[in-house]
């Protein structure tokens, strides 16, 4: 247990300090696109091949992550220099929500657009975005509407930004929303009238992001409104993430058996194991031990418990529940004898193409 809980402090630290360089990293680039002003006056090319050589030589063996950051700041530059980043492209998107998700994408947005923030946790913000006092004031003032709510809350927030668009008779607005599970998310963006487009993402990965090229993002268009989803696509163009698309159903389908059915089955490990001596069984663990209790510690344990409830709540993630439960009931727990083992086994490494082994 000693060493399970010097390693969940250690990575504590870790993300930490990912924390920091992705602020300084966003500090850079900041910089990065002032330079590229300066260039644009005074006319002088983007590319700088002496300075790329000079910055690679100090890195030492970082080498290859401050190349990918030169093609960040290249990128960021040819923007500002060749105008992709004038007031007429320049749109107006508000984050309703400012947690990790909403820090993350307030950031990436910023490259390019002007950026309002709502959080009524944290009204004060960051200095660099628009905060703003109220929702009423938020919507009214944007064009775009990213909610980031945790998870519990956005089909209330996303039904209060509808009675506020309604009431107020507001045109050209865009709502979306970033929410795990889409159900009752999707049914509230369902409501909104015509002239307001909506859409639901989901992206497939957390807060601590630095690099989104290839990054995989879920697209669920609202059902009959599949049009509205290319506004959405177009302010997440720059970003070279990897668009997947799935209706709500297929998409919570799959979102019970990727993340709840793992996380139900961590809490039951985690519960099962709770009062045991776990300073000695980590004596008797190898890969499999370590492997959950990573898990648990890191993943599980790292979520609100209003998160985990409400994903566990929701009825694909019991169905997937359910099912699990039916394969390991005690009538069935000799189901597994060596035949089918070696058959799952086989049937599995085929589709994850790994080569057969020894044992």
């Amino acid at each position: 247990m000693v060493k399970l809980d010097k390693i969940h402090e250690l990575r504590k630290k870790i993300d930490e300090i990912d924390e920091e360089i992705v602020r300084l990293l966003d500090k850079r680039m900041e910089i990065v696109s002032e330079i590229g002003s300066v260039k644009k006056y005074i006319g002088k090319d983007v590319r700088d091949l002496s300075r790329e050589t000079e910055i690679l030589d100090k890195v030492g063996i970082y080498k290859d992550i401050f190349r990918e950051i030169i093609r960040l700041s290249v990128a960021i530059q040819v923007d500002t220099l060749y105008g992709e980043r004038q007031s007429k492209d320049c749109r107006s998107i508000g984050i309703v929500g400012f947690g990790k998700m909403g820090r993350l994408f307030a950031r990436l947005f910023s490259r390019y657009n002007e950026i309002g923030i709502y959080d009524i946790k944290k009204t004060l913000g960051e200095g660099r975005y628009n905060v703003y006092s109220s929702l009423r004031e938020l919507v009214r003032d944007v064009e775009y509407i990213l909610v980031s709510t945790p998870l519990s809350e956005t089909p209330n927030v996303v039904s209060r930004i509808r009675k506020i668009i309604l009431s107020e008779k507001l045109m050209d607005k865009k709502v979306f929303d970033i929410a795990t599970i889409k159900e009752r998310v999707v049914k509230e963006l369902e409501k909104f009238p015509r002239y307001t487009a909506v859409c639901s993402i989901h992206p497939l990965f957390g807060g601590n992001v630095v690099w989104t090229k290839n990054k995989r993002i879920v697209i669920v268009p609202i059902r009959g409104r599949e049009e509205d989803c290319r506004y959405f696509i177009e302010i997440l163009k720059p970003f070279e993430f990897n668009i997947v698309y799935a209706s709500q159903e297929e998409h919570d389908v799959a979102i019970a058996y990727t993340i709840g059915l793992p996380y139900y089955i961590g809490l039951a490990y985690g519960e099962t194991i709770l009062n045991m001596d776990r300073e000695k069984l980590s004596g008797f663990g190898g890969t499999s031990y370590s492997i959950f209790s990573s898990y648990i510690s890191d993943i599980v344990f790292n979520d609100k418990p209003e998160f985990i409830e409400t994903l566990l709540s929701n009825a694909f993630t019991k169905e997937a529940i359910e099912d699990f439960i039916s394969r390991v009931s005690k009538d069935q727990s000799t189901k597994f004898n060596k035949d089918i083992i070696r058959k799952l086994m086989s049937m599995w490494r085929k589709e994850q193409h790994i080569e057969e082994g020894d044992n």
